[in-house]
C-alpha cells in the first residue's frame, strides 16, 4: 500500500470509527462499553539535518516507528469508553548521528455532549504517551540549551569531543518494569513521568566528575556572565582557583550533581551546590562511548524514552494500568540495536 492510500485507509478509517456511534443515543453507560479506536492522524515524514534530506532513512525508520506503535496499541485493545489519536514524525539526526523520531499517542474519554450525542473531540487528552526514539523529551535532558549563558550561542559545552547533557529533572528513587524512571512537568505528579529503555547491562550514560565540571566551567567562564560585573553573585576564575584549593581530591573525583536553581541560572561554586544522589540534585553527563554502536547504521534504535501524563478520572486510570501491565518493556527493549 503506498503512501496516498495509507494516508486515505486512516483518513477514512477516522471517519468510520468516529461517526459510527453517533447512530446512537448517548449515555454514560454506553460511552463506557465503546471499543477503544486509535487513529492514525497528521502523519508527518522528515528528516534533514543541516537542510539535507535523506528519503531514505525516512522510510526505513517511518516504518520501524509503525512498528513500535503497534506494541503501543496492543496494550490498550481491551480499554472501552475512550478513543486515541496518534501520530508519527521522523526527525534530524541526534549529536551521536542516529535518526531521531516521536511518536504522540493522545487518549481520551468518551462522554455526551448536551444534545446526547457522542462528544469526541475535547481536545484535552486525560491519558498521553510520547515516544521519543534516539532521543528525549526536551525537559528531561538538556545539551546546548541546557543552561541560559554558559557558553556562547556558536559553541557547544564537550568533554573529550563528547558533548555533555545535564538531566534537567531528578531520578525518582523507584524504576519502571526495570528501567530508570525521570519526573516530568513542574508539579512532580507521579503520573507525570519518563522512562528510558537502554540496551540490557550497558550504561546509557557515563558521569563526569565534580573536578571534570569545574575545570570546564573554569573554561566557560569568559562566556558566562549570569551577573552584572561587580556582583558578589558572578563566579570569577579566582573564585573557582580557591574552591579547588579548598577541597580534597576524593571530592573532585565525585560524581558532578548540582543543586542550582536552574531557572535563575546563578552558579554558585561552593561544596553545598554539590550531592551525592541523583535523585536530589541535577546529574552532568556524556553518553558512555561503549554504549554506541560504532559503525551502526543512523538509522538504527540506540535508546527510547517514554513520557506519560495520566489523569485522574476512572477510565484514564484503567488505561494507564493497561499499559502499565499489558504493554511488552522487554520486546521495545529487544527491537534496540536493529
Amino acid at each position: 500500500m503506498n503512501n496516498q492510500m495509507l494516508k486515505k485507509f486512516f483518513v477514512v478509517s477516522a471517519i468510520a470509527a468516529f461517526t459510527t456511534p453517533c447512530f446512537a443515543q448517548c449515555t454514560e453507560a454506553a460511552a463506557a462499553k465503546l471499543p477503544f479506536v486509535n487513529v492514525q492522524t497528521n502523519s508527518y515524514k522528515y528528516i534533514g539535518t543541516n537542510g539535507k534530506e535523506n528519503k531514505a532513512n525516512t522510510e526505513i525508520m517511518y516504518n520501524k516507528m509503525l512498528e513500535i506503535h503497534k506494541l503501543f496499541d496492543s496494550a490498550f485493545k481491551n480499554i472501552t469508553g475512550m478513543m486515541g489519536k496518534w501520530r508519527a514524525q521522523v526527525g534530524n539526526q541526534n549529536n551521536e548521528g542516529f535518526v531521531k523520531g516521536v511518536i504522540e499517542i493522545a487518549m481520551q474519554t468518551i462522554t455526551c455532549d448536551e444534545k446526547g450525542e457522542f462528544y469526541k473531540s475535547t481536545g484535552n487528552p486525560t491519558f498521553s504517551i510520547e515516544v521519543f526514539v534516539n532521543g528525549f523529551e526536551p525537559w528531561i535532558f538538556k545539551d546546548e540549551k541546557k543552561a541560559f549563558g554558559f557558553t556562547d550561542a556558536n559553541r557547544k559545552d564537550s568533554l573529550n569531543g563528547h558533548l555533555l547533557y545535564v538531566i534537567a529533572e531528578k531520578q525518582k528513587e523507584d524504576s519502571f518494569k526495570g528501567f530508570p524512571l525521570y519526573y516530568s512537568g513542574w508539579n512532580r505528579h507521579p503520573e507525570q513521568s519518563v522512562v528510558i529503555i537502554t540496551k540490557p547491562n550497558i550504561p546509557l550514560f557515563k558521569p563526569i566528575t565534580i573536578g571534570e565540571f569545574v575545570g570546564l566551567f573554569r573554561n566557560w567562564n569568559a562566556h558566562y556572565s549570569p551577573e552584572k560585573p561587580g556582583s558578589p553573585y558572578k563566579v570569577t576564575p579566582a573564585k573557582i582557583d580557591k574552591f579547588v584549593k579548598e577541597n580534597t581530591k576524593q571530592f573532585f573525583e565525585k560524581p558532578c550533581i548540582t543543586l542550582w536553581d536552574r531557572q535563575n541560572q546563578i552558579v554558585y561554586i561552593k561544596k553545598s551546590t554539590f550531592v551525592d544522589d541523583a535523585t536530589q540534585g541535577n546529574p552532568w553527563v556524556i553518553f558512555n562511548p561503549d554504549y554506541i554502536e560504532k559503525d551502526a547504521a543512523a538509522t538504527s534504535l540506540q535508546f527510547i524514552s517514554i513520557e506519560w501524563h495520566q489523569g485522574e478520572d476512572t477510565v484514564s486510570k484503567k488505561a494507564f494500568n493497561d499499559f502499565k501491565n499489558n504493554f511488552d518493556f522487554k520486546k521495545l527493549q529487544a527491537m534496540l540495536g536493529k
